[in-house]
């Protein structure tokens, strides 16, 4: 479930439209672009999109798969990649290995021998196929797709006639199948009837997943675990009577191993205590003996002797229990691959991943984000639109950059600094720098956390969220006397100041989702804009005018 939700989710947290690019500048960003990591053109689309929107994925540039044994010992690198390789696993008879790779664009469904020979592209989908399994006969892939419905679904696919069936029919969130030893039926987790609860502050809405069986025709579904709570990753013991899972109560909580017996529901737990973090991927390898891995270290219930040095990332276990394969991120230089181009199925749009936060100037011609690669969070960087001439113009140790924006002269920058994203609120507060790396000043310190600035386009003011145990919602601070004032007091953020100065958009809980809102600088005319049951906590709304400033009594101006 892991990898689907980080691709689903996160791909919200952060995204930059920029209309009508010059030529040169998209001639310029082309020619620095990679050719391995260039999408795959589609036949019968544009080449050169009108528009380009640069985005944030919280995940590696690339990934790399490895096949060692138990110990960790005679590890080997699968096969090359150019791109990112995941979620791993080895037919019955140890022949093959099937995996996800975006190496052709989009997430795809991939098998090669376990000597690095023979790769095969199983699926071809503009949409996110991800989580495949072989079914014990090595006839069929249970994979999740997000095809036909645009929800995460479990489709087999028949490897002689190639053709593909929805299994679960677009019912909810499916995840993690998982084929029974007879090769029957299929255990996989599912989102569907699951309670709308959030985390503690209320800015995540908690994904909860219930372990399900059904059969190859859609048929028997049966639910084994209550819908309020968190299953991943279900694997079946080798005699087919009993299914292990990672379970927690939500993200307060640490995570357990639970086996559960079929035949009578009863639960036992085999591991519990362990930290949060990516899926322990627990699986059988005997029938009483449990691998698993916490922090990238292979661990087993018998005491044999694991590894704590291979950073393995969602390791699964051959059938004969004498192999591993796993994923691990690749490392690239901080300015090897700030702009990374990915894969877009639409004409309209060319997709460009990069660091957090990104923030163009006003002019255009540059960006900045949150450190080089989408994986730092503790630097700012300057890069020009092309994503070439790279420039780190701060640069701490433990401090999280909580939202940039630039101000209206391009002279100034305003960026977040603290322990942003940490549960209890951390501190953090408000500065700004100027874009060559001088005249740091810190505006605001206080217990609470400060951040997600954004400029008035007249530059003498900010507004920005403030969150802690007596203080929240947005403020306005006037950088000529430092003055403050309230601009709301219930749970917003990620404000955005108008091209007019006019007015502010920003999201706001509401009666359990996170909505988008805009309100005039005075505090007046609030406004909410939509009405949508989902999560608009993570993203960044913001206003264009066209075609100029020009204020109505109504609007203030076309904004």
């Amino acid at each position: 479930m892991d990898s689907l939700r980080r691709a689903l989710r996160a791909m919200c947290a952060v995204a930059i439209l920029v209309a009508g690019v010059h030529q040169e500048v998209a001639a310029e960003t082309k020619a620095a672009t990679p050719e391995s990591v260039r999408p795959v053109p589609v036949p019968g689309r544009s080449a050169k999109p009108k528009d380009r929107i640069y985005f944030t994925r919280i995940g590696p540039s690339r990934s790399e798969l490895f096949i060692a044994n138990l110990d960790g010992t005679g590890e080997r690198q699968l096969l090359p990649s150019p791109s990112v390789d995941y979620n791993a696993s080895f037919s019955k008879d140890g022949q093959w290995v099937i995996f996800t790779s975006e190496r052709a664009g989009s997430a795809d469904i991939y098998r090669v021998r376990t000597d690095g020979s023979g790769l095969e592209r199983l699926t071809d989908s503009p949409w996110f196929d991800d989580q495949a399994a072989l079914s014990p006969d090595g006839g069929t892939v249970a994979f999740v797709s997000t095809r036909e419905r645009g929800t995460a679904d479990i489709w087999l696919l028949d490897l002689r006639t190639h053709r593909s069936r929805n299994l679960t029919q677009g019912v909810g969130g499916n995840f993690r199948p998982s084929w029974s030893p007879d090769g029957k039926t299929i255990a996989f987790t599912s989102d569907r009837g699951e309670p709308h609860r959030r985390n503690d502050p209320i800015w995540e809405l908690m994904h909860f997943t219930a372990l399900y069986t059904m059969d190859t025709e859609g048929l028997g579904l049966r639910r084994l675990t209550p819908v309020d709570e968190v299953a991943e990753s279900p694997q079946w013991s080798p005699d087919g009577k009993r299914i292990i899972y990672t379970h927690r109560i939500d993200d307060q909580h640490p995570r357990q191993i639970i086996q559960i017996t079929l035949q009578t529901g009863a639960r036992k737990i085999i591991v519990e205590g362990l930290p949060g973090g990516p899926s322990t991927s627990a699986q059988y390898i005997g029938e009483h003996e449990v691998a698993y891995t916490t922090a990238g270290t292979l661990r087993y219930t018998s005491g044999r002797q694991g590894s704590e040095s291979i950073r393995a990332v969602h390791p699964r276990w051959s059938a004969d229990a004498t192999q591993v394969v796993y994923e691990r991120a690749i490392a690239e230089p901080s300015a090897a691959m700030p702009v990374i181009a990915a894969y877009s199925i639409s004409p309209r749009f060319e997709l460009l991943r990069t660091g957090r936060f990104a923030t163009f100037s006003p002019d255009g011609r540059q960006f900045l984000v949150s450190g080089n690669l989408p994986s730092e969070d503790r630097s700012i960087s300057i890069l020009d639109a092309s994503g070439a001439n790279v420039r780190t113009i701060f640069q701490n140790d433990k401090l999280v950059i909580g939202g940039t924006s630039w101000s209206s002269d391009g002279r100034l920058i305003a960026f977040g600094l603290g322990g942003f994203f940490e549960r209890p609120v951390a501190p953090a507060r408000l500065a700004t720098i100027r874009p060559d790396g001088s005249d740091f000043r810190v505006l605001i310190q206080a217990d609470g956390s400060s951040g997600m600035p954004s400029f008035a386009p007249d530059g003498r003011r900010l507004v920005f969220r403030a969150l802690g145990k007596q203080d929240q919602g947005l403020r306005i601070l006037s950088l000529a006397d430092m003055k403050l004032s309230v601009l709301t007091t219930a749970w917003d953020n990620f404000p955005s100041w108008s091209p007019c100065g006019d007015r502010i958009t920003f999201t706001r809980q509401v009666d359990g989702d996170f909505e988008i809102f805009t309100v005039n600088a005075d505090g007046t005319e609030l406004r909410q804009l939509t009405q949508d049951h989902g999560n608009l906590g993570n993203c960044l709304p913001c206003m264009r005018t066209e075609p100029s400033c020009n204020k109505s009594p109504t609007t203030g101006g076309k904004t």
